[in-house]
């Protein structure tokens, strides 16, 4: 199973090669890994895509094509040695400096990566140990992966299912090659979970490069570590982590050219294409972090106008990031308008986007999915205050609050327990009470003439925004926030270290309470899903169904079964 990851070991040399030697524009660690991250993404597309118009993908093919890609990563990184007269382990001296200077228990902070080590590990575990339960696994997730490895193609087949065939591909084109090679599910779960540790090494990186402190920068990688439908989503084959993957890289490289005194589509080509790449791979995971995207690139824009940038390159570089996203989306395109005439099924996410432009029902959608996050499990009846508020709002705006225009299929509002911890349901009270507190300072002081945010800030800020106003409410609308609520303790960081000094026993005192809250919430969230692994959701099959409520009776039926030796 771990063949069609060996790309990633040869894609690292090579980019670290050429990145070394590459003196007229200078790349850090952090976008190798995500340079290394995307071109493999796009590698097992092509090889998925290329082998299924042909009806060859199966194991033989799959380990022949993946051959070839280590070949040609080889030659290419052997051909470049040779002709740079490059000693082999040159690149990596300062990995090798660094390793040296662990072993001689010289002062370096080990504390990130032993934070991502620890809890990556019990994550990883509780991972594998967990049944792929969640409904939308057995509706549609896991039975399009064993169509298509029966009829070796991914393309579209005879449903009465319309999700299993045109939905959002790419993270089930990834469990597609870990069901070939491994010939079972068991290592399904580990396309969310480490996408889950990705994302949080991602959180610490974009951290530090926003200039937070060391302290800072651990407190907004812990706190979206324990993110509470961040941590619910890793045990399972949901696909939201998988797609904040994208957003984290193209967020990273919209810092990075934010950043810079001007950019050019010659010097900066390859990260413009990279962010092209992310924007399509992201729309072909989850589309709702195309809202997202789509703000960072306007933010990057006005912040590029605002440095004078030439107008011509400006146009060539939204060229280039329109042209590369939308030669990833094709194929998926060009499947759903054969069949259905269409870009997308007319009968698959309709009602996920807002029905109507009128203000009144914007702003009281945007704040039945604002507060339907606030609830906090340490104040008993914050849920019947947040009831009051909501209902309070629209009547005053004379807007029916359950309207099929901002309430899927015209569902009443609920507000979910702070206590519910499922991979769908949870909500996440600390990053959006720290993000409102944050945007009131920023607020204040915007009208003393003080600079609070940076673009990037502003970026987060805003594209949440829009996706609280554009997304129709439904109970289970938190998990396609990910992606968003996983930045959200940059800017809160961000702004703390703004407002308060450094080193200041109020800036202390808050990230002690942010701490405590954060570790509460990860234990909780943590133990729930563990426990499932080790009862209902840890016993095949019958962890299929643990949380449909079919648990007791699946069980009888798979004792029976055993025992008759179907």
């Amino acid at each position: 199973m771990l063949y069609f990851f060996i790309p990633i070991i040869l894609i690292s040399f090579l980019l670290k090669v050429i990145i070394n030697n590459n003196v007229r524009n200078k790349y850090d660690c952090v976008e190798l890994i995500g340079f290394v991250t995307v071109i493999w993404a796009i590698e097992l597309f092509i090889v998925t895509e290329l082998l299924s118009l042909f009806m060859c993908v199966d194991k033989t093919h799959l380990v022949f094509a993946w051959g070839i890609v280590d070949c040609c990563t080889l030659f290419v990184l052997a051909t470049f040695l040779i002709k740079n007269h490059i000693p082999l382990l040159m690149p990596f001296r300062s990995e090798i400096e660094f390793g040296k200077i662990v072993i001689k228990n010289k002062k370096v902070d080990l504390i990130p990566y032993l934070l991502f080590v620890v809890l990556g590990a019990l994550v990883l575990a509780v991972s594998i140990r967990t049944v792929p339960y969640n409904a939308d696994s057995l509706a549609y997730h896991l039975p399009r992966i064993q169509m298509w490895a029966q009829n070796k193609t991914v393309a579209h087949f005879a449903t009465p299912d319309y999700r299993q065939i045109s939905s959002p591909v790419l993270a089930e084109f990834v469990n597609l090659h870990v069901y070939i090679f491994s010939g079972n599910d068991i290592f399904f779960n580990l396309v969310q979970s480490i996408s889950y540790v990705f994302n949080s090494f991602m959180v610490y990186c974009i951290a530090k490069r926003r200039l937070l402190s060391q302290r800072g920068a651990l407190v907004a990688t812990f706190m979206a570590m324990s993110t509470p439908i961040a941590l619910a989503e890793a045990f399972n084959t949901q696909v939201d982590l998988f797609t904040t993957v994208w957003m984290m890289v193209f967020a990273y490289e919209m810092l990075v050219l934010s950043e810079k005194s001007e950019i050019s589509i010659g010097e900066d080509v390859f990260r413009i294409i990279i962010m092209g790449l992310c924007m399509g791979l992201g729309y072909i995971t989850k589309q709702s972090v195309c809202i997202e995207m789509v703000v960072f690139s306007i933010i990057l824009l006005i912040v590029r106008m605002r440095k004078k940038d030439d107008f011509k390159e400006l146009i060539y570089s939204i060229a280039t990031v329109l042209i590369t996203s939308l030669i990833v989306v094709a194929p998926e395109i060009v499947r759903n308008i054969f069949t259905f005439g269409a870009v997308a099924a007319p009968q698959v996410g309709k009602n996920q986007l807002i029905g109507t432009l009128s203000p009144g029902f914007l702003l009281v959608n945007f704040i039945k999915n604002l507060l339907f996050n606030l609830p906090f499990s340490f104040f008993e009846g914050s849920q019947d205050i947040v009831y009051f508020i909501v209902y309070a709002f629209a009547g005053v705006l004379h807007v029916n609050l359950n309207s099929e225009f901002i309430s899927e299929c015209g569902q009443p509002y609920v507000i979910n327990s702070p206590t519910i911890y499922t991979h769908d349901m949870a909500i996440n009270p600390l990053n959006v009470w720290l993000l409102i507190i944050s945007t009131i300072v920023m607020i204040v002081s915007l009208l003393k003439k003080r600079r609070c945010w940076s673009g990037f800030e502003w970026a987060i800020c805003l594209s949440y925004c829009a996706m609280l106003t554009l997304l129709r409410w439904e109970p289970y609308d938190t998990r396609y926030q990910i992606s968003y609520l996983m930045l959200i303790p940059i800017l809160v960081v961000a702004t703390l270290e703004k407002v308060l000094p450094e080193n200041s026993g109020k800036l202390f005192a808050i990230y002690g309470v942010i701490g405590f809250i954060c570790t509460s919430s990860f234990y909780n969230v943590f133990r729930f899903h563990a426990n499932l692994s080790t009862h209902e959701a840890g016993i095949r099959p019958a962890g299929y169904y643990s949380m449909v409520g079919q648990f007791r009776e699946q069980q009888a039926i798979s004792s029976f079964i055993n025992q008759k030796k179907i």
